[in-house]
C-alpha cells in the first residue's frame, strides 16, 4: 500500500467480494456441528489455481503491478505451496461482545484503525486454533474480515513479515472455512514503497502452514 492511502486488500483476489453487513453487528457464534451447513463454501483446488493464475496475469500488467518494471520484464509467476485440502479448515467465528478499536503497526510508520470483529477458532493437525478477525474503520459497513497470520514457516518459505486473508462475512457464524490456500502477500513483500500492517501477537500461530503464497526472492 502506497505511503498515506488507506490500506485495501488485493483487488485481484476475486473469490473475496464485498459483502454489505450492518454496522456493529453484536451476534452469539453458533456452536459447530459436525455437518458442513448448507451453503457453506468448500475447499476447491482449481479455484485456487484459477485466483493464482488472474494474479500472476495481474502482477505482469504494470498499471496493477507492486513490481518494478525490471522485475515485470523478468516475471515468470509468483511461488505457491501446492493446493492442499488439510489446509482448509472449518470455523466458528466468536464475534466480540464489544467492537473495540485498536491500532496497527505498520511496515512503515503509518498506523491503522481496525475493529476487531471476533475469534476464529478451529481445529488444524489435531490441534485447536484462534485468529482474531478484523475490520477496517473505514470499511465497516461493507467490509471483508481481515485476518493476518504468523506461523512457523515465516522466514523460510514465505515472507518473514506474515501472511493474509480476506474472508467474506457470513449470517451463520458457525458455516466458515478458512482455507488457508488462499493466504497471500501483502504488497511490502515486492516493493518496500508499501505500508502494510504488521501481524498482532494474538495471531501468531505456533504451527507452520504450509500452504498458499511462498516468499517472493
Amino acid at each position: 500500500m502506497l505511503k498515506g492511502t488507506p490500506f485495501k486488500s488485493i483487488a485481484f483476489h476475486i473469490s473475496f467480494s464485498s459483502f454489505l453487513v450492518p454496522a456493529l453487528i453484536l451476534a452469539v457464534a453458533a456452536s459447530c456441528s459436525g455437518d458442513r451447513p448448507a451453503g457453506a463454501k468448500v475447499f476447491s483446488a482449481t479455484r485456487i489455481l484459477e485466483q493464482r493464475k488472474m494474479k500472476d496475469d495481474a502482477f505482469s500488467d504494470a498499471k496493477r503491478s507492486p513490481l518494478s518494471s525490471v522485475e515485470i520484464a523478468r516475471f515468470h509467476g509468483l511461488h505457491y505451496y501446492e493446493p492442499n485440502a488439510d489446509y482448509a479448515v472449518r470455523a466458528v467465528l466468536k464475534r466480540s461482545e464489544e467492537l473495540d478499536t485498536l491500532t496497527m503497526q505498520t511496515t512503515t510508520s503509518e498506523l491503522r484503525q481496525v475493529v476487531r470483529i471476533g475469534v476464529f477458532e478451529f481445529l488444524l493437525g489435531g490441534k485447536r486454533h484462534r485468529l482474531t478477525a478484523f475490520a477496517y474503520i473505514e470499511a465497516r459497513n461493507n467490509y471483508e474480515l481481515f485476518v493476518p497470520f504468523k506461523d512457523a514457516t515465516n522466514g523460510i518459505d514465505t515472507y518473514e513479515v506474515g501472511r493474509y486473508m480476506n474472508i467474506e462475512p457470513l449470517e451463520d457464524d458457525s458455516a466458515y472455512l478458512i482455507d488457508f490456500n488462499e493466504a497471500y502477500n501483502p504488497f511490502c513483500a515486492y516493493n518496500e514503497v508499501y505500508s502494510c500492517p504488521l501481524i498482532p501477537v494474538e495471531n501468531v500461530l505456533s504451527t507452520a502452514i504450509a500452504a498458499g503464497e511462498k516468499k517472493w526472492k
